[in-house]
């Protein structure tokens, strides 16, 4: 069995909070990342089959500043699949290969380069809210609780087996970078008080329970409409938690469609008089309580 002194991981990751505060709790923990690969191009698109490496410089992406602070190398690549793909990871020697928000599912030809396991870190607790935007849907699904979940990699995404999960409580207003920075460091510590346990069997392994499995795609705009009959609190926390994706919040009151831009507080009371057409803040009330939010822009 591995332990966390001698394993070498190879990550699979991207540039959000999630992803690379696990990665840098690895690095801090003194685990042996042999790299990290991101997908995409560099500037203009290159040739097909090129992988290329990222380099470090000021204002760069996270991923890249990691890599220049602990010294490991940051690849890039659009085919997962080239020789040229393979062999630079071949030649790594990872024995664990760690995915955490990586947008692609890896092929099996890359999969066998790993020599114990292939796992995957991801934000919710499966077999609930698979897919690439977790943490939005549990927000619009009004979840009291977020998750963390360390599964192997299978061919279908986010249904591999489990090894380990985690609860995470969240106070009220966090916004996408705090809720990312908090789930990554319980990922992180899923992943590292799991390596002495890794075996090349999945003896330690649960699998997923598909009759309650559940998944949600990339959101679309109609997705951020806030629906009255929710709580003022699960609205704000709502708005909190999405608002880096810049899109407005369609709400009805008042015979208007109002379209929020920023929240900024709540009550659970329900002694709000309707929504209130001030200057810099409206008052919108919900089923339960008021929510207090910047508009966007108003139509009929």
């Amino acid at each position: 069995m591995p332990d966390t002194a001698t394993t070498r991981v190879l990550f699979f990751g991207a540039n959000n909070a999630f992803s690379t505060t696990v990665l840098r709790a690895l690095c801090v923990a003194n685990i042996q990342v042999a790299g990290v690969l991101r997908y995409g191009f560099s500037g203009a698109q290159p040739p097909p089959r090129t992988l290329f490496p990222v380099q470090p410089s000021p204002g760069r992406a996270v991923l890249a500043g990691l890599a220049e602070e602990f010294g490991f190398p940051v690849l890039c690549t659009a085919d997962l699949t080239g020789s040229a793909t393979l062999a630079r990871l071949s030649a790594l020697q990872a024995d664990i290969f760690l995915s955490v928000c990586f947008p692609r599912r890896l092929p099996a030809q890359l999969l066998q380069l790993a020599g114990t396991a292939c796992l995957n870190i991801h934000p919710s607790l499966l077999p609930a809210y698979r897919g690439p935007a977790p943490i939005f849907w549990q927000f619009r699904g009004g979840e009291g609780d977020l998750g963390v979940t360390l599964h192997a990699l299978s061919d279908e995404l986010d249904a591999g087996p489990v090894l380990a999960q985690h609860s995470v409580a969240l106070s009220d207003g966090l916004h996408h970078g705090e809720i990312g920075w908090r789930l990554g460091r319980v990922g992180a510590d899923l992943f590292e008080r799991a390596i002495p346990r890794l075996t090349t069997s999945r003896q330690n392994y649960t699998a997923q329970d598909t009759s309650a499995a559940s998944y949600y795609p990339l959101p679309k705009a109609e997705d951020f409409v806030l629906d009255s009959q929710w709580s003022s609190r699960r609205a704000y926390n709502f708005m909190c938690a999405t608002d880096h994706y810049c899109r407005p919040y369609p709400v009805q009151a008042g015979g208007l469609t109002l379209l929020l831009e920023r929240a900024v507080g709540f009550t659970d009371t329900d002694d709000g008089e309707g929504s209130e057409h001030g200057r810099d803040v409206l008052a919108i009330p919900f089923r339960r309580g008021t929510l207090y939010a910047e508009p966007a822009r108003t139509v009929s």
